[in-house]
């Protein structure tokens, strides 16, 4: 049995862009490959194209794979033709393996290199039968099988399918530059991992998983959260642990995606808000080292949030109030809207001269889904502030040298979906009412208990 950890990601000041390269970011934009941005979607447009060329394809077949599990799929012959065999691993799968056995076990075909789709062919005799067998060999995720009757070597549609957004990406291989530096311990990073949560409303719960990871092995096993509130799941490995990924799946059955964090660290964090019926799995691996690990669960404190702050929306506002309110500002609810793939939404914010703000765009959605980026511009058009960070809420900070109209320019990053988003405005605090309403915002009202039970790992 292997064990999970993860890294805590931290949510830093805004980073200060230089011109030329804030713009360019700002500029750039990136073509879809399917509207809905699926996967499904993807081989479907390029089945399509096999279609239009004679070639029969099977109804698509789709599977939720964890790293190391395997699926058996038959295939009989009605007629003697040649066959091929389509897999393709969604968002979060780094590589599968793709084998053509006969009923006796022969190896028929193979996929060469590990991928995260592969594209095999055989041709067969009337009444052979062939079982098509998918392997996950690193990550977990969604794959979607298909059968393609009469098909070619490798249809020149299937070059296509490299640019779907949603196809998972393989893992690089690690590159020896010396050793590593020492790490801390295990408790050095929870410790750190505190100071940076606690900023943010998070109070330290209780360790819920910890064990000993051996290389390039992983660890599942179940974790029951507490209805309705919001985590920050973080692991921490011992210093011989060099890269360590987390992912999080549920809840209930079947399990989908709820979160990961495969950086190249020594830490992950993952967040979420626990839904009914608040059953998740945790998958942790080790890409590169081994030690010991533990993992801590840290649970969000929340002030009643305005109307239409809801789901995963709650960890980012909570977050961007509690940012704000470091600095001193209240923070308010100005606007909210949905923008558009490849569109941009303005807001017109007049600031007082003399004042600092900040300003912050949540997403309502899930921030790998729908990541946001954010501008100010001024009364000439020029760039004065950007933030366009991926898979973190936006936030700028802007000090007004005299009464000035501005315009916050909301826009979709790494996405090519439509994302709902609110647009908040951090005041300073003059007043003894207006700190008390600060801190109305951004403390909680009452302090919750939590309730969190370990299961049993699971295989």
């Amino acid at each position: 049995m292997t064990r999970f950890i993860g890294k805590v990601k931290n949510c830093p000041l805004p980073v200060l862009l230089g011109a030329v390269v804030g713009l360019g970011v700002w500029l750039m934009g990136a073509r879809a490959f399917a509207a809905d941005g699926e996967l499904q979607g993807c081989v479907q447009a390029v089945l399509e194209r096999v279609r239009a060329s004679g070639a029969r394809p099977a109804p698509m077949q789709t599977r939720f794979l964890l790293s190391g599990d395997s699926e058996v799929f038959a295939q009989r012959f009605e007629r003697a033709q040649c066959t091929g065999f389509l897999v393709a691993g969604a968002r979060y799968v780094q590589a599968i393996e793709l084998l053509i056995q006969s009923p006796s076990g022969k190896l028929l075909a193979h996929s060469a290199v590990p991928a995260t789709f592969a594209y095999l062919v055989h041709c067969g005799q009337r009444g052979e039968q062939v079982f098509a067998g998918v392997r996950m060999l690193d990550g977990q995720g969604e794959i979607v099988y298909v059968p393609i009757e009469h098909a070619e070597a490798r249809p020149a549609a299937l070059a296509a399918l490299e640019q779907c957004t949603a196809l998972g990406t393989p893992r690089p291989a690690p590159i020896a530059v010396g050793p590593e530096p020492a790490g801390k311990s295990i408790e050095e990073q929870f410790e750190v991992a505190r100071t940076e949560l606690t900023e943010l409303g998070y109070g330290a719960d209780q360790v819920v998983g910890f064990g000993t990871l051996p290389a390039e092995q992983h660890d599942a096993r179940g974790l029951v959260l507490r209805s309705d509130a919001c985590y920050a799941l973080v692991a921490a490995g011992s210093r011989d642990v060099l890269d360590l990924d987390m992912r999080v799946f549920g809840p209930g059955m079947p399990l989908a995606a709820a979160g990961s964090d495969v950086s190249r660290k020594r830490r992950a964090c993952v967040k979420l808000c626990a839904l009914p019926p608040a059953r998740y799995v945790l998958d942790v691996s080790a890409f590169q080292g081994e030690g010991a690990y533990a993992v801590q669960a840290y649970e969000l404190s929340e002030a009643p949030a305005p109307a239409g702050i809801t789901g995963r929306m709650r960890i980012g506002y909570a977050e961007a109030v509690a940012r704000m309110r470091s600095r001193g500002m209240a923070a308010e609810v100005v606007t909210s809207g949905i923008v558009d793939a490849d569109d941009a939404i303005g807001i017109p914010l007049p600031l007082r001269s003399g004042a600092c703000y900040a300003v912050a765009a949540v997403a309502a959605t899930d921030p790998d889904d729908a990541a946001l980026q954010l501008g100010l511009r001024g009364e000439q058009g020029e760039l004065v502030a950007l933030d366009a960070r991926p898979n973190e809420v936006p936030l700028v900070f802007h000090c007004a040298a005299h009464d000035e109209l501005l315009q916050a320019v909301v826009r979709t990053g790494q996405t090519r979906n439509s994302a709902r988003f609110a647009l908040l405005l951090g005041r300073p605090v003059t007043s003894p009412t207006a700190e008390r309403s600060s801190r109305s915002v951004t403390s909680p009202t009452a302090e919750r208990s939590s309730r969190l039970e370990p299961e049993s790992s699971v295989q």
